[in-house]
Parts: C-alpha cells; structure tokens; sequence
C-alpha cells in the first residue's frame, strides 16, 4: 500500500509543500515483529536517517514500543493498521490512527442486527485472550449492556487453542440470539465448524476476524454463509477518494501487482494520501506545523472512509463496515454509503442449507 501509494504520487510530480514538489523516497527496515527492534529502527530513522515522517508498522504492540521514541523526539507518526486503545490513552501528542479504535470494531454489527427482526435481546461474546481481542470484546461487551441486551457469557479463551467445544456447548444451553467471538481467522474457522458439529445457529454469527479474507470461504464453503465480519476496507466499497473510486484503484493495483488489493494494502495507501493532504496543509516539513495540520483535517471521503481528529490522535470519524458472507461472497451490508447487498437475517439452521 506504502510503496503503490509513494509510485503513484510520483508519477505526479510528487507531493506540493509550501509551493515546492517534492519526491517521495521511501525507506524501509525489518522491525522482525519485535517491539525492541522497532524501537531502536525508529531512533534509526530520525537521528541518522533523518526522515522526514514516519508511516508506523504493523501491529499494535509493535507500535506501542516505538511510537515512544518518536513521542520522544516530537516526530509526527501515521498509523494505518495500529488501533488499540492504549495507543491513544497515552497523552501521546505525535501519533495519528487512520483506522478507528479497536473498542469500536464490532459495534457497528450490533447497531445492524439490532434493527432487525426478530430484535435480537441476548448475546454471547467470547475472545481470545490477547491484546486485540480483548480490546474490542470490552467494547462489545459495554456497548451491548448500555443498549439494553442480555449478555448472557463474556469469556476469554487460549489464543493457541484448536478446540472450542465444550465453551460452544456452555453456550448452546444459554441460547444466545447472537455469538459473536473476537479473535483471528484461525479461531473463527474452529468456532464456525464445530456449532455445525453441534447443530447450534445463532440469529447472527460474527467474527472480528475471518470472513473479510478469502481463505475463510475457501475453507469453510457454503458453511461460511451468513457469517458476519468487520470489514475495515473491502474492494466493493462505495467509498472514494478526492482523486479515485475504489473501483479505479483496484484497476491501478491489480495492474501494478498482479492482484487486488486487501484491507492492508488500501489502508498504507490512505496514510500516503492523509500526508499529502496534511503537508498540503502545513505548507512546511516542519513537525509541530505538521502536528498542526493534523488537526485540521476533515476528510469525509477517501477509500477507507472519513477522517478527522481528537486530541489524542483517534481517528473520531471511522467507523468500520459490516461484511457478510453470502453465497460464498463476501458484501458489505453496513454502512448504507458503502454497501453492496442487503443483510440477511436470521442465519438459516445449517441443516436446511
């Protein structure tokens, strides 16, 4: 997404500071998925590198150890995919979110499925027991209380489990309207299969993650049907930026590399454009103007969705889509402005699919 992004302004004339273009050179390093390593790059790229901004890393807890460095020396940081909470709970004045908070993920689904009917009145919601997980389960489980539903479980589970059956057994006998789990794509392959296995169909199923990447479909066939996904970015979105529809960019993508792109790819290319606009504005690489023009960014459209800004960096205008599977595709059923299908409610037993 970095480098699609650094082509593309190039082939442009690059980006418009103070009246003056300047080319984007892009440098990268292997932080090895290490919160050290990231640390000790990021000291690398200010003092001796002496870039000029830095777009973060992947991963959250990746992020928490370097962005103190870059906190440190006043460094402006944009960080497409690092949306934990902690994050921004820091005081920290230098780091911008494009994604919005991880509390946030799933209530997007609730808000769905609550308009529908039957109106759902009860649910369960399991994590797995990591730092992510357990971010967005906590807002799950606030959300659903303040709005009135019957949480009948909240539980964690091993994060290197390969058996959720006797949790998913607990559940059947509460017979929760909804289950929704947050965890990786691993656990809600486990978890879809094995409530076939007990013949247990919530209203609604929905994984933080899992029905927004092909393998799910491609391991799960027409048992992935009706499942529910947060769909951070999606190639059928409506949503566009100022200089192309989502539609153009998966055509510039797809030429350049040989694929679409995924949520991964789309988010590295609006942090570029969220600089462009930021520099735009700031009319200087000087960080505490750039830290300024941060600030006053408004964007409603751009291929990930709005943004604008809090204090503390928290992108205040994302809000995740809703993806479901439906005949083996993925489509996006919430919000209104991004979908591509109606959503389709209650799920049918798995014995009558």
């Amino acid at each position: 997404g970095y480098d699609f992004w650094a082509e593309w302004v190039n082939n442009r004339g690059g980006i418009t500071v103070g009246g003056k273009k300047y080319k984007v050179k892009m440098i990268y390093y292997d932080d090895e998925s290490n919160p050290q390593t990231s640390a000790r790059l990021f000291e690398k790229l200010i003092t001796q590198d002496k870039v000029d901004i830095i777009l973060g890393p992947y991963g959250s807890g990746i992020a928490m150890a370097s962005t103190t460095i870059a906190e440190r020396h006043r460094y402006v940081v944009i960080l497409p995919l690092n949306d934990s909470d902690e994050l921004y709970n820091r005081g920290y004045k230098y780091i911008y979110s494009v994604l919005p908070i991880a509390s946030r993920d799933m209530i997007p689904m609730v808000d769905l499925v609550r308009g529908q009917t039957p109106k759902p009145n009860s649910i369960a919601i399991i994590a797995s027991n990591s730092p992510y997980p357990l971010m967005c389960a906590k807002g799950l489980n606030e959300y659903a209380k303040q709005g009135g539903m019957n949480v009948v479980m909240y539980e964690q589970f091993p994060e290197e489990t390969s058996d959720l059956s006797s949790l998913l057994s607990l559940i059947k006998t509460k017979n929760p309207d909804l289950l929704f789990e947050t965890g990786y794509f691993e656990h809600s392959v486990l978890i879809t299969r094995q409530l076939k296995d007990q013949r247990f169909t919530p209203k609604a199923l929905a994984f933080s993650v899992g029905p927004q990447l092909p393998d799910f479909t491609k391991s799960l066939g027409k048992d992935a049907d009706y499942t529910m996904g947060v769909a951070y970015w999606h190639p059928k979105m409506k949503y566009k930026d100022s200089a192309f529809t989502i539609e153009q960019y998966n055509e510039m993508f797809n030429r350049k590399y040989g694929r679409g792109p995924v949520y991964l790819n789309a988010y590295g290319t609006a942090a570029g454009r969220l600089l462009e606009t930021a520099l735009g504005i700031a009319g200087s690489l000087n960080q505490e103007k750039i830290r300024e023009a941060m600030h006053k960014i408004e964007l409603a459209d751009t291929i990930v969705g709005g943004i604008k800004y809090d204090e503390a960096g928290r992108n205040i205008w994302g809000k995740t889509g809703v993806l479901q599977i439906q005949k083996g595709q993925a489509e996006i059923v919430a919000p209104e402005k991004a979908a591509t299908a109606k959503f389709l409610y209650p799920a049918v037993p798995w014995e009558k699919r």
